[in-house]
């Protein structure tokens, strides 16, 4: 903002430096310009300390214990293990402490602010995201088309092989029908006399001539 870069080179500045740190620095800026800064506070070096965890938590997803100790100016374990819960329960950072190995595995961290001269290096990395989202939507709809396709083609297969097979049942079903009238025989009913002297039905097979093959009773 105008306003706010107006302080440079005014009694204000050091206070500028210090609105930039914590818009984007860490506890090591800060201890390396410390001659540019008011005088921090107990809390500001605290927050500040939280802001450098979320920092590196953006430079890998398994932060080493060796890491944060140096950038947070913190030799003892217990107390970067309390910055590191602090900086979790403020809502910038979530992850987990593996403390046999002695890594911070990051889940999710808070957006922090962007140096002018590395607003290249993200509109390069934001282009390079962009085109790499282009050609997966490319390759995508390519599988999809191709999918639609070989599936209309498998349709069509079944289709005609059910149409074959609908007509191999049609001619095997006319050779059968014909070949039972070429043997010439067809079904006639017959009287038999049973054993108790009664009559019952029965078929017996009659040729074309008419000869009725019935057995006759002696």
């Amino acid at each position: 903002m105008p306003n706010v870069q107006a302080l440079a080179g005014t009694p204000h500045e050091p206070h500028l430096r210090l609105l930039e740190t914590f818009a984007y620095g860490t506890y090591t800026d800060a201890q390396a310009k410390a001659d540019q800064l008011p005088k921090l506070t107990g809390a500001q070096v605290d927050k500040l300390r939280m802001l450098s965890v979320v920092s590196l938590a953006h430079t890998s997803k398994l932060v080493p214990y060796a890491a944060m100790k140096t950038a947070l100016g913190i030799d003892n374990i217990r107390r970067l293990e309390d910055v590191i819960f602090d900086t979790m329960y403020a809502g910038l950072l979530q992850g987990k402490l593996d403390q046999r190995q002695a890594v911070l595995k990051v889940k999710y961290a808070m957006a922090r602010d962007v140096r002018v001269d590395e607003l290249t290096t993200m509109i390069d990395k934001l282009g390079s995201w962009a085109s790499t989202t282009q050609v997966l939507l490319e390759t995508l709809e390519g599988s999809v088309t191709q999918a639609a396709e070989s599936r209309k083609s498998e349709a069509q297969i079944a289709e005609s092989l059910a149409a074959e097979a609908a007509e191999v049942k049609k001619n095997f079903s006319e050779s059968t029908g014909k070949q039972r009238d070429d043997d010439g025989f067809h079904d006639v009913g017959f009287d038999m006399e049973d054993r108790s002297g009664g009559m019952r039905r029965g078929r017996s097979k009659r040729n074309r001539a008419g000869m009725d093959f019935r057995p006759r009773n002696k």
